[in-house]
């Protein structure tokens, strides 16, 4: 991974670096970590002394049932192995294939379930369909906080893991949870007719006073239309073509970022608690995005082939085997 030197200055110039190196040295601190916290990788010869977290879930309830079990452990926690038990509701053990795959699977689960808009966390942005947080959560559940702070864990542990997963995040949201601003270039990713009238406005040829705009604007707040004032007194004060520029970056920065801190910053103490701080330095915020979604490039079978492993009797030859490549090889990208 480089010397802490190297690695600091790393985290500061960033772009330095192509990607690809980055995320080599951003998986060499996990296996580094990883070693320190569990003692070994669990290969022959190298046992792991620190105890495994098994945790038991029902298909209907991951995510209530994960969080009840996972959400006041220690942050440090979370960096041990992670074992879960699918129950049926009768508390029936499920059979898993392998333990990664059950993993992958109540990772999914807990992730999908968090961004479901029935449960008000998050909400989706009107073109991309990414996900930001919810900006009136709190009304809507009395531990928000806890919850986003559990969902920032879980994505964490996505992170620790190298487990990709379908996280949709927008990234102006995820910005924020690095503890970074978003500003109106970024607009367009949460509401491209909200960026198309506040550049009207800051291009606007004639007497901005005309269009008879306030330092407040009026938001929708769980169905009511509340006046929220941009700055002290804001109601109060008009826009004009001298202020025009400080109204435009205060709207954006109010949609961006103020009406979201609260929940990205919840998010991030989960995030954090799973990760050393500074690690995500190495990327961008939609770098980040592909870290937890992978890129969109198409499956390599040959390669994929090249590099797996056999068990449980199974071999290359076998003819279960050679049916799973051949099936692989027939499948679209999608």
């Amino acid at each position: 991974a480089g010397s802490a030197p190297a690695l600091a200055q790393l985290c500061q110039m960033p772009w330095a670096a192509d990607f690809a190196a980055r995320v080599h040295v951003f998986r060499a601190l996990v296996a580094t970590d990883k070693l320190a916290v569990r003692g070994g990788d669990g290969s022959a010869g190298r046992p792991r002394t620190a105890s495994e977290l098994l945790i038991t879930v029902r298909r209907k309830r991951v995510l209530h049932d994960g969080y009840a079990q996972l959400a006041h452990q220690p942050p440090a926690a979370l960096r041990r192995v992670l074992r879960v038990r699918f129950v049926s509701e009768l508390g029936l053990s499920e059979a898993g294939i392998d333990h990664n795959g059950v993993f992958k699977e109540f990772m999914e689960a807990v992730i999908s379930g968090a961004l479901a808009g029935d449960l008000g966390l998050f909400v989706a942005t009107l073109h991309s369909k990414n996900f930001y947080a919810h900006p009136h959560a709190a009304a809507l559940h009395e531990d928000a906080e806890h919850l986003y702070e559990f969902v920032g864990r879980m994505l964490g542990k996505a992170l620790y893991e190298g487990v990709t997963l379908d996280v949709p995040l927008a990234p102006f949201f995820v910005r924020r949870v690095l503890g970074r601003a978003s500003s109106i270039d970024e607009l367009p990713e949460l509401d491209a007719q909200l960026h198309s009238s506040l550049t009207f406005v800051r291009t606007y040829t004639g007497d901005v006073s005309d269009l008879c705009l306030s330092f407040a604007i009026d938001v929708e707040r769980l169905g009511a239309q509340v006046s929220v004032e941009l700055r002290p007194g804001g109601a109060a004060i008009p826009v004009d073509n001298a202020n025009r520029i400080q109204y435009v970056h205060l709207v954006s920065d109010f949609h961006l970022n103020r009406q979201i801190s609260a929940q990205a910053r919840a998010v991030h103490r989960g995030l954090m608690g799973v990760l050393h701080p500074g690690w995500l330095r190495l990327f961008s915020a939609a770098e980040v995005c592909t870290l937890w979604a992978g890129d969109n490039v198409e499956v390599d079978v040959d390669d994929l082939r090249r590099h797996t492993d056999y068990k449980g009797g199974y071999h290359e030859l076998s003819p279960t085997v050679r049916a799973l490549w051949q099936g692989l090889r027939d499948f679209s990208n999608e």
